[in-house]
């Protein structure tokens, strides 16, 4: 009897305690996130539940930023952030776009053209019915070649350490901050264009370990 209530012990002691996952930023690798189902939200995310499949670290001049990348039933590769915008904090969706896409949205020459201050500040979308919900007609540049860090892995609490990327990057958004496009240009002039979605944080309904 002995034997068997010390094993009995042992194997309640080897056994991982239970996470706290109540809100974004208890969020890792495998949880889950339920976003609502409202109509402002794109139908690809209205009511859906996605499961955290990465997690990478952006440094910008106001500290780190965190990145959950998600997998769901859409084809799109989903990310999200926190991202403070006048003070308030929001939930960043973003999708990046293929390269033929952001040709067919915006133009590589007029997105390029954009990367100079001394250039106009508006970037137009030709086609806002390619993504619905995602996109607007008209956005105003408010980010001009700012500099960022790139870390892959989740830095939370952790020093940074070699190997990070750095990177210039643009931000446009609409009239009203709730649409953004995000553009990332890395060495030997690599660009990344990202769209994206700003909403409040009670559009996640929960988050629980998986």
């Amino acid at each position: 009897m002995k034997k068997l209530f010390k094993a009995m012990m042992a194997s309640m002691k080897s056994e991982a305690p239970l996470r706290d996952v109540v809100e974004l930023k208890d969020l890792a690798i495998n949880d889950y996130v339920d976003l609502s189902d409202s109509f402002a939200l794109p139908s690809e995310l209205r009511g859906k539940t996605f499961q955290v499949n990465s997690i990478d670290s952006y440094f910008y001049s106001d500290g780190l930023n965190t990145e959950w990348a998600l997998k769901g039933d859409t084809q799109k590769k989903l990310y999200l952030a926190q991202t403070d915008l006048g003070g308030e904090d929001q939930l960043e969706f973003s999708y990046q776009l293929k390269k033929k896409e952001v040709d067919s949205l915006f133009g590589w020459d007029q997105l390029k053209a954009l990367f100079d201050k001394s250039n106009d500040t508006e970037l137009s979308c030709k086609n806002i019915d390619a993504f619905e919900g995602w996109l607007a007609e008209k956005y105003t540049r408010s980010e001009c070649g700012a500099k960022g860090t790139y870390c892959a892995g989740d830095y939370r609490g952790k020093p940074r350490q070699n190997g990070d990327e750095s990177f210039t990057y643009f931000s446009f958004f609409n009239a009203d901050e709730t649409l953004s496009v995000e553009v990332e240009v890395w060495d030997e002039d690599e660009i990344d264009v990202f769209i994206s979605i700003l909403r409040p944080e009670t559009d996640i309904t929960a988050c629980y370990a998986g």
